[in-house]
């Protein structure tokens, strides 16, 4: 209330507009806000209280705003370079009133704003210190905004983008923390990630409409991969110069005819490739010697030519495979435990 009484030009601290508060229609004379803005839980339609704002310090957090259609009269303030989060406004279409984002920023979440279709004001941002999620956005359609995203301190997670069809606008992205690309059913291919070296955990893409995945072929390292029940998925490869990853699943992609790849891979301890029904090629980890744990299972393979120099396994389970004639694993000779059931061979 002081600040529409006194007609403040400047906030010390953080302000938070919310319904029951302040009236933003009153905010005229305000220019400066040396922390963060956060706009939540009110019926505004838009921001144009706001038109005279031009520094803000701190992030924008513009949450649970049902009628919000807009963020225009934003448009002044002079940058933008701690984090943004923009999430649960079901009528907002356009964030671009947002503009002068920085390199740098410390994390993005754009989180179920179903009708939200222009995203572009990431075009200048190279670095995202914490994370970045956009989730249940279902009118996006590309990510192209991020094309000069390089870096990514923490998680991506990409997850339930109806309308997604276009993730190459992460292609110039070189590390993270962990990647996540999940149930995005209009996404069809992966293909890129052509400068992606290094990501630290996961990569993790599953219960997508995938036709294809390729690319990642400077990515050297990781924890896992898992790739899963993504139930249009027929072909898997790239990964041409990883060479260390701890843990790979691929499994329940009920279209996957063929894996291909992965031939670098020196270190790796367990393998678990199940349920593909329809996986009739599997030509990778062809450079592999030694291993924990290899399980393959449910597929239409005929011939096994994978693993081709592998040595040492502990623990090797091969079944289910109902055309499996030939088993080329003649390069093997020490296992703790050796199961080949239900198959042709």
């Amino acid at each position: 209330d002081d600040i529409v009484r006194e007609g403040y030009t400047r906030v010390s601290g953080t302000l938070s507009i919310t319904n029951g508060g302040l009236d933003i229609t009153e905010l005229v004379n305000l220019n400066k806000i040396d922390g963060g803005l956060a706009i939540f839980e009110t019926t505004l339609f838009n921001v144009d209280g706001l038109a005279n704002l031009i520094q803000v310090g701190g992030g924008l957090f513009v949450d649970n705003n049902p009628l919000l259609q807009n963020l225009d009269s934003l448009s002044r303030v002079g940058s933008w370079n701690e984090s943004i989060s923009i999430g649960f406004n079901e009528v907002l279409t356009s964030i671009t009133g947002i503009q002068n984002v920085g390199e740098n920023l410390n994390s993005v979440s754009l989180n179920r704003n179903i009708a939200l279709r222009n995203i572009d004001i990431f075009q200048n941002t190279k670095v995202i210190k914490e994370f970045l999620q956009i989730e249940e956005c279902s009118s996006i359609t590309n990510l192209d905004t991020f094309l000069a995203l390089e870096e990514v301190g923490g998680d991506i997670g990409i997850s339930k983008n109806l309308s997604l069809t276009d993730i190459s606008g992460l292609n110039n992205l070189q590390s993270a923390s962990s990647l996540e690309i999940y149930d995005n059913n209009n996404l069809n291919e992966i293909v890129g990630f052509q400068n992606l070296v290094s990501v630290e955990n996961g990569l993790d893409i599953e219960e997508n409409s995938l036709n294809s995945i390729s690319g990642f072929d400077k990515l050297e390292s990781l924890r896992s991969i898992t790739i899963g029940s993504n139930t249009g998925l027929q072909k898997i490869e790239g990964f041409t110069n990883l060479a260390k990853v701890s843990f790979v699943s691929i499994g329940f992609n009920l279209q996957l005819q063929e894996i291909a790849g992965f031939n670098k891979v020196t270190s790796l301890d367990s393998v678990f490739i199940t349920s593909n029904l329809q996986l009739a090629e599997f030509d990778a980890f062809n450079s592999l010697a030694s291993m924990n744990n290899l399980t393959i299972s449910e597929s239409s393979i005929k011939e096994f030519i994978a693993f081709q120099n592998l040595k040492e396994c502990n623990k090797l389970l091969i079944g289910n495979h109902g055309k499996l004639t030939i088993l080329n694993l003649e390069q093997l000779t020490t296992a703790e435990s050796i199961s080949i059931s239900r198959n042709d061979v």
